[in-house]
């Protein structure tokens, strides 16, 4: 008896003892996003390791430097943590010698769309 219930017990804590619950979207997966308000726009790939996100991509847009409108395309190493509903994120590059870092706080609305903030950016991210 002993043999069958210590495994028993193993697995039932195995079990218990992962970060997220059954039935909860996963990050892992292609993320494509846009901001209304300013031209920007992601395109991520992600995997999600219990609460653990990994993942690389594009972050690109235009901006407005002394009057002038720029483009800009960032490729962005990924790391994060999804504790359900909620996704943070960091997303850090390097230019011209220079770390970077963009930082995305959202929460899932359902499982294929994610709303939150890309630092001062309203960014919905949306599964493919």
């Amino acid at each position: 008896m002993k043999r069958v219930i210590i495994p028993f017990l193993a697995l039932i804590l195995f079990v218990g003892c992962s970060p997220t619950k059954p039935g909860d979207p996963s990050v892992t997966g292609q993320w494509k996003g846009s901001s209304t308000v300013y031209t920007i726009s992601t395109n991520l790939v992600l995997n999600q390791d219990g609460e653990q996100i990994t993942g690389s991509g594009v972050v690109s847009g235009t901006y407005n430097y002394n009057g002038a409108p720029r483009d800009f395309t960032n490729n962005v190493k990924v790391t994060g943590n999804c504790a359900y509903p909620g996704v943070s994120l960091s997303l850090s590059y390097n230019s011209g010698g220079s770390n970077y870092n963009y930082s995305y706080v959202g929460t899932f609305k359902n499982e294929k769309t994610i709303s939150g903030q890309l630092d001062q950016y309203a960014i919905t991210l949306t599964k493919q």
